[in-house]
């Protein structure tokens, strides 16, 4: 376990059309002086989902808290899951995965209060059965995604075409195998950093992988685990040499923890 020098618990409950719902697995950003947190909430059979959207302040006072709207029209598993906000240039942008059933679409757009349906394909090699875990990053001015990260696959969406189109690949040390995206990018210092995850039978533990400006590898930490629990992770921010990471314990909590990155212990320099 990679112990935090602080921990914030901003887990909450509510009721949403009658249905129970417990908030769940965070992201957050910054935005001006405070901060954005877009939580992923369960209800108790874990076959709905809502998000929920906190504003809080520099403190991580929560200021304003709105659940974003959606219709539920089937009694099996379905709702938007796993999103993630990026901020590019003025606009904002989302990108997750919406579930009906066992079917998963990857969607993405400018996020302006909510998310809708404008489903992503892959134009290149087979599109799988279930897309998820993409992650945004900014390089030479675009908007781009790291689709894989074993070879690293790296694209950029065309929003008028609403396909993923291929920019190049590159092999990556064995340590990537079965990495799968947590975060997307959060820049610091003319690097970016993402927090990644691996999965065995259920067993997650999770990395930090930095790159230069180029998305050329620099280094990728020791596998470590927030709590001694099931967990993710979708946000990321570094700033005064500190990682600010928000994650989820057993599908039912929403925390920020806070790491100095002097003490992250890294496996792999380049």
């Amino acid at each position: 376990m990679l112990p935090a020098k602080k921990t914030i618990d901003l887990s909450n409950k509510f009721s949403y059309f009658g249905y129970p719902f417990r908030s769940s697995t965070p992201c957050i950003i910054r935005k001006g002086d405070g901060f954005l947190m877009l939580n992923r909430c369960n209800n108790g059979d874990f076959d709905k989902s809502v998000n929920q959207l906190m504003e809080l302040d520099n403190a991580f006072t929560i200021k304003k808290t709105d659940i974003l709207s959606y219709v539920f029209t089937i009694n099996g598993p379905h709702g938007y899951e796993d999103m993630r906000l990026f901020q590019f240039q003025d606009k904002l942008y989302y990108i997750g995965v919406h579930r009906r059933w066992s079917k998963f679409t990857l969607v993405s757009d400018v996020f302006n209060g909510n998310f809708s349906m404008n489903k992503i394909r892959v134009t290149f090699g087979k599109e799988k059965l279930i897309e998820k875990n993409w992650a945004f990053y900014e390089q030479d001015g675009e908007l781009r995604v790291v689709y894989e990260w074993f070879p690293l696959t790296l694209c950029k969406i065309d929003y008028a075409k609403k396909h993923l189109v291929l920019i190049e690949k590159r092999e990556m040390p064995s340590p990537f195998e079965g990495i799968r995206g947590s975060s997307c990018a959060a820049k610091y210092k003319d690097q970016y950093w993402f927090t990644v995850h691996s999965n065995e039978n259920k067993s997650y533990k999770h990395f930090f992988v930095v790159f230069d400006s180029k998305m050329k590898l620099v280094k990728l930490s020791a596998p470590f685990l927030f709590e001694k629990t099931r967990e993710f992770s979708y946000g990321l921010i570094i700033e005064s040499e500190q990682a600010i990471v928000s994650y989820s314990t057993d599908n039912s909590t929403s925390k920020v923890a806070f790491y100095d990155l002097a003490d992250i212990p890294w496996l792999l320099t380049v």
